[in-house]
């Protein structure tokens, strides 16, 4: 699901005129018991005094929920992002994760043909393969194409706190961009 925010500008940093959004989409495999938009207080902002907050809830026992959430800033009518969708991560079946190890992946396609693979991770001893496309051991991830054909050229990559970032089949040093 996605929700689209209207921002306000107390402190009158943007450009008159300007319409300025932040879409927020959960892209997630659960379904949610509970999903509710209010308005509460807030300090957060200079000249605010509340903001509205997105809550998400499963209920149960034994619930694991990774919460995976892509936010788009934009200008009304100047969207960039076409389509998100969550991504397998598979790992190594002689791997051993932690009772509380999360990941996530999702892949994000812009209007312009570029793509982006988001990944996250909180064991940082596990290596994945992402989308069957890209290896990956750390905290957290970014791999961006541009295009989505599949000999795309890689134009932008990031790795935070890890060790492996490279494609499948492909030596590490095939991920840094160009």
């Amino acid at each position: 699901f996605s929700v689209d925010f209207k921002i306000t500008d107390p402190i009158n940093r943007l450009k008159s005129g300007t319409e300025a959004h932040l879409k927020m989409t959960v892209v997630n495999d659960e379904e949610f018991d509970e999903v509710a938009l209010v308005t509460g207080p807030t300090k957060a902002a200079r000249g605010l005094t509340s903001m509205e907050y997105v809550l998400v809830r499963n209920k149960g026992e034994n619930l694991k929920t990774t919460f995976t959430t892509v936010l788009e800033p934009y200008e009304k009518g100047k969207e960039y992002i076409e389509k998100i969708e969550k991504v397998s991560m598979t790992r190594d079946e002689n791997a051993r994760p932690g009772l509380y190890d999360s990941y996530s992946a999702v892949k994000v396609y812009h209007l312009n043909g570029r793509v982006d693979y988001v990944m996250y991770s909180t064991n940082t001893d596990i290596e994945y393969v992402v989308d069957n496309k890209i290896k990956f051991r750390g905290f957290a991830g970014v791999v961006t194409f541009e295009s989505d054909a599949d000999d795309a050229k890689i134009i932008y990559s990031y790795l935070n706190d890890g060790d492996t970032l490279s494609l499948v089949n492909a030596p590490a040093e095939t991920v840094n961009a160009a």
